[in-house]
């Protein structure tokens, strides 16, 4: 035989495998004798070259059966093409004296004590059967031999498998030698294990089995660790309970090896009997053999096989007339392939569930599981399983073709009699009662019909079409599982029947989008669309026209004005707001207008003082007249009278009520705030009402009585304090629904880029996906680039995203500052005034840091809780000591009477303004601004001008203690004719906007004081 003409795998001539030396034979067998001394440069170069696969043998682990550097998938495959070439050369052997050739060497084949063997020469017979056109004597005798693979037990082990039986020998003695040594049990009462394992040549029936290492693992381990005293129990427990888990782990590995051999071999043993159209009159073990491999093999080559063996089983049923026995293969195929839930979501878990979108909901799943491990092993199997019986469906509907609802009626009944029960009329009233199966069998019919429809036949497209206005149909039901099946169904469905599919798209899917009234039929709307987008993928590209319409507002019309609010078209204010508006918020007006005009939403971030109230103002009460207008031609429900609600601070909510009144006192605003008695008296008028104004934590405890209601607008002043997702106040917060949402916040991000999330999550769910999305996308990118020691690819990685994330959210962001719109406002002028310290102060702070400056140095880098509380108790004591040492010399502290008895000698007291500078200078620079001069103390009669400061002043304090020294000690004694009004926590919310128009009204009030946490409500 000339070896050259067998080519390996990789293209080289075949020649017997070499031995580790690098030296090789020519391929026609003669070579010059080696020589034991220095050779002749004449012989070497006569010598013919050798062949260019010498030097590394590419093919050697192939051909030695290698499976760690190979791969098990890929030998499989390797192997089952070697099988269809030999069938193939099999069946172009002479039929006379075909037999006599192969039959001696292909039978003995599946009674190897290898499972490998018995499971290659099932899959040459079944190619071998698949050539033939007609039976010849080979066939007969194959069919003999193959059914006891079937029907007949298995072998209790393989030959090719001894390697796992042997650890399991190995443990088990591990196992008893821990008895011996570890706990003292003496070697006669251990059992004695044999050398030799089940599948090693010279193994006898008493060589070790796995049922061996069963009875070890459980009866004799109970025995003996019975028979253990207490102190043996101790010292050993810990390594029996090691060695014990080492040999479960052994054993179940290897059971399930063992199971994996007899699946393989029997369905090939199956899938061949079907080849020969043999099929036994009992079918149901090569049934049971067939769909066992459907459902477990791991390898997809061999489950494709398997899934292609099933259908040619249907075909043969169905030409026999074996209907019931088709119906039942068919009835499991189809219950198998809805197993895995993340393609056929479970209904009664989910029947609850009605407002929602499940798909975001399953993005989103990142619980913790129990046990992760047996769950991710669960999720596994379930994948598997439906790839196997969905390739078995689909093979039966290429093998019908058009005829596959006529050869096969199980499957329509299956698929259609649910869908049609459920959605011709009003759903089932029993649908969600756990004791019924109506809720499952339609979601696994449209989960079916969903996974079939690309294998259909093209004169099965009517069919589905008849049933597309039902799924339509589904997409507006109240049930979110429904709607879930339904949206990926429909996507399926318009991404084979494109065009008649869009057509039903857009005229019974898409109108119902902008439903204010049924967020069911929007949901459903916008869920069908997210799973078309994911089906169709660039597909999708020629219709998207009829997607961006409903769902983003034409934006492609007007992407421009989207990025540059000057490009938008202006809107004329069809409302009388008395004020005259400055361009900037004419700007505003328009792209708010604009987000209205297309229901869209967005975040107005303009800096303080740039009047976001009165641009929010302009487009509601501009909203609420065109509402009117339209209502009263068409009487259209969407356009009924809506109120709009306003959620602000509780310091805040005086300041809109004023702020309507000024400039759309038309409008009727209802405060709802104060105690719940107080708000009690308002629950009546809130429908009637055009704006209802309420604070955080009203709607907080409140959000029973709002989430009823659908509102026109819902605006969030200080929007950024909903941006932690996971505060009651913003869970509460996002259960309100409104046609139109708006954020009002000078500082919408923070601290974390997460937090934008939380404001878009708000104002449109699922924009920036889900939350664990956006913190692998945007979130961990750009905080991994901030790190200093960050790579020059996480720092690109973090500039990319925060690229992709601003072109995401930009437009819908409006943000101006000052300086940049208001020409006429002067410079601000930063002024720092030193003051230095007092005598007192000057002692009091050296015997502090004298005293503590090494206790704070030892504990500054110290990750202790109660080190970094003595720190800022520490920073807290000097803040007040530099306002004024009477707010650190209580009686509790240590030199209190040494200071008071040496103010005493001194006629002098804490409160004496001349122990804080502070005061001193505040009262220097009021008097510097013509603010407190008392003219009338030197007889003279004050003029108007003098009566009325030029200047006036606003004072802000961080410590309440400090503002009650300046009234005190500033106002009162050192500028007892100034008139100052105050504002503190201690004002009622309801009372704060009246002090604030009484300072903005009265000139004759030339300053305010105020701590901090109240100063928005003065310089908002």
């Amino acid at each position: 035989m000339d070896a050259t003409l067998f080519i390996r795998p990789s293209g080289f001539s075949y020649a017997p495998l070499s031995s580790a030396t690098r030296k090789s034979s020519p391929v026609n067998g003669t070579s010059e004798p080696a020589r034991k001394r220095r050779r002749s440069d004449k012989k070497e170069k006569d010598m013919p070259p050798p062949t260019s696969s010498s030097a590394h043998n590419v093919d050697g682990h192939m051909m030695q059966g290698d499976v760690d550097l190979v791969g098990a998938d890929i030998m499989i495959r390797s192997r089952t093409h070697a099988a269809q070439a030999l069938a193939k050369a099999c069946q172009v052997w002479p039929a006379e004296t075909r037999r006599d050739m192969f039959s001696s060497k292909i039978l003995p084949g599946l009674k190897s004590t290898f499972s490998t063997t018995q499971l290659f020469t099932a899959v040459f017979i079944e190619e071998y059967a698949k050539t033939l056109t007609a039976k010849d004597d080979l066939v007969s005798s194959f069919a003999e031999n193959l059914r006891p693979l079937v029907e007949e037990d298995r072998p209790t082990w393989y030959s090719d498998l001894t390697s796992y039986l042997q650890i399991v020998r190995a443990q088990c003695q591990s196992l008893l030698n821990a008895f011996r040594e570890k706990a003292h049990v003496p070697p006669g009462k251990l059992p004695t294990i044999a050398v030799v394992v089940q599948g090693e040549p010279e193994a006898g029936k008493n060589a070790f089995s796995l049922a061996d290492g069963e009875r070890i693992a459980v009866q004799d381990y109970a025995r003996l660790h019975k028979t253990l005293s207490p102190a043996q129990r101790v010292t050993a427990t810990e390594m029996l309970s090691s060695a014990k888990q080492d040999v479960d782990s052994v054993i179940a590995e290897a059971t399930l090896i063992k199971k994996q051999r007899d699946v393989r071999i029997k369905s090939a043993a199956a899938a061949a009997i079907v080849a020969l159209k043999e099929i036994p009159k009992k079918p149901q073990a090569t049934i049971k053999a067939l769909m066992d491999s459907v459902k477990d093999e791991e390898n997809f080559e061999l489950q494709k096989r398997s899934a292609a063996a099933i259908a040619n089983l249907v075909d043969q049923l169905v030409a026999s007339g074996r209907m019931k026995v088709v119906d039942k293969v068919v009835g499991n195929l189809v219950k198998f392939c809805c197993m895995e839930t993340g393609e056929t979501p479970e209904f009664h878990p989910n029947a609850d569930k009605e407002s929602g979108i499940l798909s975001l909901q399953k993005d989103e799943d990142i619980q913790d599981r129990p046990d992760a491990a047996t769950y991710e092993k669960e999720v596994r199997q379930a994948r598997i399983t439906r790839r196997g019986t969905k390739d078995a469906l689909e093979q039966l509907c290429i093998k019908f073709g058009s005829e596959l609802f006529e050869k096969v009626p199980m499957l329509r009944t299956l698929i259609e009699d649910p869908i049609r029960n459920c959605f011709s009329g009003e759903l089932p009233a029993n649908i969600t009662d756990p004791e019924q199966n109506v809720g499952q069998e339609v979601v696994d019919a449209m989960s079916t019909l969903r996974a079939l429809v690309p294998s259909f036949h093209s004169d099965l497209h009517q069919f589905v079409l008849d049933l597309m206005g039902l799924v339509a149909r589904a997409l507006q039901t109240r049930l979110a599982v429904l709607r879930y099946t339904a949206a990926k169904c429909f996507a399926s469905m318009c991404s084979v029947i494109t065009v008649k599919g869009f057509t039903m798209l857009v005229e019974r899917v898409l109108p119902p989008i902008n439903n204010p009234t049924d967020v069911h039929c929007r949901q459903g709307a916008i869920e069908c669309i997210y799973h078309l987008i994911q089906v169709m993928e660039d597909r999708i590209l020629p219709y998207v026209i009829f997607l961006l319409v409903p769902v983003l507002g034409r934006m492609s019309d007007s992407d421009n004005g989207m990025l540059d609010p000057k490009k938008v078209e202006s809107f004329e204010i069809p409302v009388a707001i008395k004020a005259d508006l400055r361009s900037y918020q004419q700007d505003g007006v328009n792209w708010l207008a604009f987000l209205n005009r297309y229901h869209l939403h967005g975040v107005l971030c303009d800096d303080m003082g740039l009047g976001k109230t009165l641009q929010t103002i302009c487009i509601v009460a501009s909203d609420h007249h065109m509402r009117a207008e339209e209502f009263a031609k068409t009487q259209a429900p969407d356009q009924r009278k809506m109120p709009s609600l306003i959620v602000c601070p509780p310091t805040l909510s005086g300041h809109w009520q004023q702020e309507i009144r000024t400039y759309a006192p038309f409008l009727n605003a209802v405060a709802y705030v104060g105690p719940p008695s107080e708000r009690n008296k308002h629950r009546a008028k809130l429908t009637e009402a055009d704006i209802v104004i309420t604070s955080y934590d009203i709607c907080r405890n409140d959000v029973e009585v709002f989430a009823p209601y659908t509102w026109n607008y819902c605006v969030l002043d200080e929007g950024h304090l909903i941006k932690n997702p996971k505060a009651k106040v913003t869970q509460a917060v996002k259960r309100i629904a409104s046609n139109h949402r708006l954020i009002l916040s000078g500082t919408p991000i923070q601290n974390n880029v997460l937090e934008l999330w939380s404001l878009f999550d708000f104002l449109m769910p699922g924009f920036l996906g889900t939350e664990k999305m956006f913190q692998d996308r945007f979130a961990k990118p750009i905080a991994a680039s901030r790190f200093s020691k960050s790579s020059s690819k996480e720092q690109e990685a973090g500039a990319l995203a925060i690229e992709a994330l601003h072109k995401q959210v930009l437009p819908f962001l409006l943000r101006r500052l000052k300086e940049e719109v208001l020409d006429d406002l002067p410079p601000k002028i930063l002024q720092n005034y030193y003051c230095d310290l007092s005598d007192l102060q000057k002692k009091l702070f050296e015997d502090f840091t004298r005293k503590e400056s090494k206790t704070i140095a030892e504990k500054a880098g110290s990750a202790d809780k109660e080190a970094k509380q003595h720190i800022f108790q520490a920073l807290q004591y000097m803040r007040k000591l530099c306002n004024s040492p009477a707010l650190v010399m209580k009686e509790s502290h240590k030199q209190y009477a040494s200071i008071q008895a040496q103010l005493a000698r001194q006629n002098s007291s804490l409160t004496d303004p001349v122990h804080a500078p502070k005061l001193t200078a505040l009262r220097d620079l009021l008097v510097d601004c013509g603010i407190g001069v008392d003219s009338a103390a030197a007889g003279e009669v004050p003029s108007a001008d003098q009566a009325v400061s030029q200047h006036r002043a606003l004072i802000f304090c961080q410590m309440k203690e400090m503002l009650d020294m300046v009234e005190s000690t500033v106002f009162k004694r050192m500028l007892p004719s100034i008139t100052f009004s105050r504002l503190d926590g201690s004002v009622e919310a309801s009372k704060r906007q009246d002090i604030v128009n009484r300072f903005n009204s009265d000139p004759s009030i030339s300053r305010s004081v105020s701590p901090k946490t109240a100063s928005s409500v003065h310089s908002g």
